[in-house]
């Protein structure tokens, strides 16, 4: 696979898998455009302070629905979103499980040159 110029050159992590399987995002459109699978390094110009660039040039997508609720009761901006799923087969990138806090089921998707995210995420439940 390649990828974006942008990304540094140990990106993907080696422990990163072949991106197969169910997975959540939340989504501003329905249906699910390009302006919603922007990665953080591109959308913060690279001005990311104390990040990981590897991670920051990855998409954020869960596997347990359970966390889509419990971050709409966290987070404001996420009652307003779509919440999209994809079924990811490869080559649609590379995955690795990155938990946080507040998303257990987290990981990073990152996705190579060719494979358009937006053509693969369907909203499967409105915005409330």
């Amino acid at each position: 696979m390649a990828w974006p110029e942008y990304f540094p050159a140990d990106c993907p992590p080696d422990d990163a898998t072949d991106a197969v399987g169910n997975f959540y995002r939340f989504a501003e459109s329905d249906p699910v455009t390009g302006k919603d699978c922007i990665c953080l390094w591109i959308r913060q110009n690279g001005n990311i302070q104390g990040a990981n660039k590897c991670g920051a040039c990855g998409l954020s997508v869960f596997t347990d629905l359970k966390d889509a609720d419990r971050l709409r009761k966290i987070f404001k901006t996420y009652r307003k979103k779509h919440l999209a799923a994809a079924s990811l087969a490869t080559p649609t990138g590379k995955i690795k499980s990155t938990p946080t806090s507040a998303i257990k089921s987290h990981h990073t998707w990152w996705v190579p040159i060719g494979v358009q995210a937006e053509t693969l995420l369907i909203v499967v439940k409105e915005h409330k």
